[in-house]
């Protein structure tokens, strides 16, 4: 309780009693980006807890409580508020549709369909995206530069290192260029090379 209170509850700040379930919380040039499991994103001065501005994004099914909540929802989410230039990237819990928000004021510049596990991350401008298929977006230019469908079962978060996407799946390893996303005739089906295998002992 706070000091002088006669109240026996545990003291909560006002903007973290009202929000719901804290999913994902960032902190970007002291602001601090929250977003709960029911799509609801805050903007919150770091030093006051003064809410700048509230949005609303899609949650997924996977975000709600459910027989499945322990499994399915924390591995597809949540990704981390990825911030390119002005915009901030926010994929909602348990993965769905990406959002562009206007990182000053909350409103909504785009999206971008789908069914997205994974905000992967972001370099040079270009934002990777991981579920059943592996995208690659241009942010400014709005507009999808490549996709192509895992030949595999994912099975944890992606990493990007520089220049190349890690993607673990359970067959393996795969490691795909940032620049040209998986290597293959467009005749054929894409696939991904796997870089290395491992077995459970």
């Amino acid at each position: 309780p706070l000091p002088g209170s006669k109240s026996s509850e545990k003291s909560e700040p006002e903007f973290i009693r009202k929000v719901g379930h804290c999913a994902r919380i960032d902190e970007h040039g002291g602001r601090l980006f929250v977003l709960t499991n029911d799509g609801l994103c805050l903007c919150v001065d770091r030093e006051t807890g003064a809410i700048l501005w509230r949005a609303i994004v899609e949650a997924s099914d996977l975000a709600m409580w459910s027989q499945n909540y322990r499994t399915e929802s924390l591995f597809a989410g949540p990704s981390p508020w990825t911030l390119v230039g002005t915009t901030l990237l926010v994929l909602p819990f348990g993965g769905g549709r990406l959002y562009a928000l206007d990182a000053s004021t909350g409103k909504e510049r785009w999206t971008l369909p789908g069914e997205a596990a994974f905000l992967v991350g972001v370099s040079e401008g270009r934002a990777i995206l991981a579920g059943d298929t592996l995208t690659c977006v241009d942010v400014a230019a709005r507009k999808t530069l490549w996709s192509f469908p895992l030949q595999g079962m994912l099975s944890g978060r992606p990493a990007l290192a520089g220049k190349v996407v890690f993607v673990p799946l359970l067959e393996g390893i795969a490691a795909v260029e940032l620049a040209t996303g998986p290597k293959a005739d467009p005749a054929i089906p894409a696939t991904i090379p796997i870089l290395a295998t491992y077995t459970a002992q």
